[in-house]
């Protein structure tokens, strides 16, 4: 056994602040990571690298971030630097008040040379060293850069200067690191101790570096670096007489958010305690997490009841706001549902009986948008909102119960969605109670029932809540307006202050700044074709290039319908296969043409594309109570056949109305169609009448029944074809209405309900007739309009059986009424 002394080998440490407890990353590695590292300790720090000892040469995730940080903030501010250089004297104003290395306009600015100062300042000489921007007296003499500008410089001089040492003391005889004169031969750099006192840094004791022996020396990690020895005050602009804040954290952020800055692409909504939020687009982002390169990261106001996982990332400087590609918001930036009044409200039942409640809310800066409902003397609070299907899921607040109801539209039906409750109801004293300290009394009237019918409508609702961007960017439209052959997209004017693009063949209008100059817009067609593909075009505005991995999702052509010429058409009904005439015209939308058609003096317009052969059209007129007009058209290919559902809420219009919409070359003008739905001109309907229009529900389902019994062919949306079916009426049940049966796929469905858009329901019989072990089945069928499309839903849990062991009577030996 060997008795010499054998020394244990020091574990690898970072090389810039010397932790061993971090995970590190190789410098001298050839992955992209390495790559990146190493030029932004070259940019910043003014270091080479250029030593095989791998042991020498890591770097911890801590002091990455902090040189990605920098190297943003060292690019930024020669990018701004170029930018003013190239721009013509008396661009800018010489009053105004801008950052030299940010170009933000803020409060709290400090002077690169004093008014009383000398030439050789060292602050200009600090920011030349950081950032290679080089301020002359003479011409730049009053120069400003803000309070974050002046952080980063804080800490970049800070962490350059512990970093160099650490690496002094480390190179000795074997360097393996080179440090950089970023200085011209023979001029002297700045005076230490003139930097630190400019930058309000106490120096700490600088050490000798050991002679080198030959062996390694021990190192003596966190001695250099030592958090102590770095002393930073504290800015003005980040404290008060009050409140002492800290220059990192959520703090620091909001109190940077809380000074004006026109150039962010973002609004800052001011909220008490010092808090904010931010808006873009009319979507409200709370903040969730702050990283130590100074970002920030912010999540949607809407991401527990909606469920919306759309996120954004504020730089340092919160200047500019980066948005996730690919992801879009799954509810709109104005929830209805919040918006309803506090107080009681009513229920509709099936039965035509309404059920009270009471809606109550919470108080506080993080209650705001929590809501209360006592129903049947429970307390449900509201836990999640489903946009797209217009329904809203609450949960009892009693703990470890597991009862939900859910609530459809605006308070206007309510449905138990799972579990009982498994405790008692509240008391008429706790309900008062609860009452009492929302404000509310026993004896108030209805507040909801007249909020929901005062609603706007669904398509109403998204115009009010999107918001008008085609002002947001007037620099852009400015660029655009001047011809640029270097373009590889073609813009198009469409009135001043508006613009749409044209890049591969598709269309686009603006949606977005981003950081750097950048616009981002989308695609034109989003509405009818739900499509989210989105361009991002240049600062210079000469490139434009697809953003993120959204594809469009239809051709350069949105439909075939538009190729169609504006003209009368005969179309086939599929539901009476006749044929009827429309007539095809042309609409003027805001950034393209759309289409219309009139039907037995009805105008509809095309609201959705669902594919090459399938056009979907609604009327658009308006009920009495501002709800839209339930009728609606399916077309089928170039005005080849259609589908009509529903009833109009309003008779149709006359021939001399029609004559005041409809422009010569079939141009519809709809900018008096409220004076023209309300007969200004003073004519009358060419057919009026004095009767009280029928129940909708009533005519569909007589308009249903009075389909012919036996056999028939329906088509199956699930199968993708044509099936047989049989259409019978029960004989067992002749005093009811609705006794009619649909024998489909060796399985029989009695009719249950139909709507307003002739869309009818039908169960199977086993849930109306159980067997003797009391089994049922809940598999039903969809039928549109009279008998045009089939979708069976659920499965059985019995055995089918021919058509004659449903039809054929052995005990009377005769055949069931309908089938020959």
């Amino acid at each position: 056994m060997s008795t010499a002394n054998t020394e244990l080998e020091p574990l690898a440490s970072c090389t810039l602040c010397q932790a061993e407890d971090r995970p590190l990353t190789s410098l001298i590695s050839t992955d992209a990571k390495a790559r990146q590292l190493r030029r932004y300790i070259r940019d910043c720090l003014k270091v080479m690298i250029n030593s095989e000892d791998d042991k020498n040469t890591r770097i911890c995730a801590d002091c990455g971030e902090k040189l990605q940080s920098f190297n943003w903030f060292y690019h930024q501010g020669q990018a701004n630097d170029v930018f003013l250089k190239q721009q013509p004297e008396g661009t800018i104003p010489a009053d105004e008040p801008y950052c030299r290395l940010c170009l933000g306009l803020k409060s709290n600015m400090y002077n690169v040379f004093p008014p009383n100062g000398q030439p050789d300042n060292p602050l200009c000489e600090i920011i030349a060293e950081c950032v290679g921007v080089n301020l002359s007296f003479y011409q730049d003499f009053g120069a400003l850069i803000c309070p974050s500008c002046h952080t980063q410089l804080e800490s970049l001089t800070t962490f350059k200067r512990i970093s160099k040492q650490i690496l002094l003391d480390i190179g000795d005889s074997e360097s393996n690191v080179s440090v950089g004169q970023p200085e011209a031969a023979g001029q002297p750099g700045p005076d230490p101790e003139s930097l630190l006192e400019v930058m309000s840094v106490e120096p700490e004791p600088t050490k000798s570096s050991p002679k080198s022996n030959g062996k390694k020396r021990k190192k003596q990690p966190r001695q250099v670096v030592e958090a102590k020895q770095v002393k930073v005050e504290p800015e003005p602009q980040f404290s008060n007489s009050s409140v002492a804040f800290a220059k990192t954290g959520r703090q620091r952020v909001f109190r940077m958010l809380r000074v004006a800055d026109d150039d962010r692409n973002f609004e800052v909504i001011k909220e008490t305690k010092g808090r904010a939020k931010v808006t873009i687009d009319g979507y409200r982002f709370v903040i969730s997490s702050e990283k130590k390169d100074g970002t920030s990261v912010w999540n949607c106001e809407w991401k527990v009841l909606h469920n919306c996982k759309y996120t954004i990332t504020i730089d340092a400087n919160t200047k500019f706001a980066t948005f996730p590609k690919g992801m879009v918001h799954p509810h709109e930036p104005e929830t209805r549902l919040l918006k309803c009044p506090f107080g009681r409200g009513n229920f509709l039942q099936d039965d035509g009986t309404e059920d009270p409640f009471w809606l109550l809310g919470e108080s506080g800066t993080n209650k705001q948008n929590e809501r209360h409902l006592i129903y049947q003397n429970q307390r449900y609070v509201l836990r999640s909102i489903n946009a797209m299907n217009d329904t809203s899921e609450w949960e009892c607040k009693m703990a470890k119960c597991n009862a939900r109801v859910e609530i459809i539209g605006i308070f206007k039906f309510i449905s138990l969605a799972s579990a009982e409750h498994g405790h008692t109801a509240l008391s008429g004293r706790e309900v008062r109670q609860a009452l009492q300290a929302s404000r509310l009394n026993v004896d108030s009237k209805d507040v909801v029932t007249p909020f929901r019918k005062q609603a706007l409508s669904e398509e109403e609702f998204k115009k009010l809540g999107r918001r008008r961007t085609e002002f947001s960017a007037p620099a852009v439209y400015t660029k655009m307006a001047s011809e640029d052959p270097d373009r590889n997209y073609d813009t198009f004017k469409i009135k001043e202050n508006l613009f749409k693009v044209r890049f591969q063949q598709y269309g686009y209008k603006y949606y977005l700044k981003l950081g750097g100059g950048a616009t981002l817009w989308k695609c034109i067609w989003e509405g009818l074709h739900n499509c989210n593909a989105m361009v991002q075009i240049s600062p210079d505005t000469k490139r434009a290039e697809l953003w993120g991995a959204i594809q469009h999702n239809h051709p350069a052509t949105p439909a075939p319908i538009f190729d169609c010429d504006l003209t009368k058409y005969s179309v086939r009904s599929i539901t009476s296969t006749t044929d009827e005439t429309m007539e095809l015209l042309v609409r003027e939308c805001q950034y393209f043409e759309s289409r219309s058609l009139v039907y037995r003096k009805h105008i509809y317009n095309l609201n959705q594309v669902v594919n090459q052969t399938e056009t979907r059209w609604s009327c658009v007129k308006a009920g009495t109570n501002g709800q839209m007009c339930p009728a609606s058209l399916i077309i089928n290919g170039m005005m080849e056949s259609f589908l009509h559902k529903g009833l109009h809420c309003d008779p149709a219009l006359s021939d001399s109305q029609l004559r005041n919409i409809i422009l010569p070359g079939n141009i519809l003008d709809l900018s008096v169609q409220q004076d023209i739905l309300s007969s200004s001109d003073g004519s009358e309907p060419d057919e009026p009448s004095q009767e009280p229009p029928p129940d909708v529900l009533i005519m569909l389902k007589q308009q249903l029944f009075n389909f012919a019994l036996g056999r028939a062919t329906i088509w199956d949306k699930q199968e993708g074809k044509i099936m047989p079916f049989y259409f019978l009426k029960d004989t067992a049940k002749q005093d009811d209405d609705g006794a009619y049966l649909l024998f489909y796929q060796k399985h029989r469905y009695s009719f249950a309900s139909i709507d307003e858009y002739g869309v009818s329901q039908w169960i199977c019989s086993k849930l109306l007739q159980p067997d003797a072990q009391g089994v049922t089945c809940t598999a039903h069928i969809t039928v549109e309009g009279v008998f045009q499309r089939l979708l069976a839903k659920g499965s059985h849990n019995h055995e089918g059986a021919a058509m004659l062991e449903h039809v054929y009577k052995p005990e009377e030996d005769q055949m069931m009424a309908g089938v020959s």
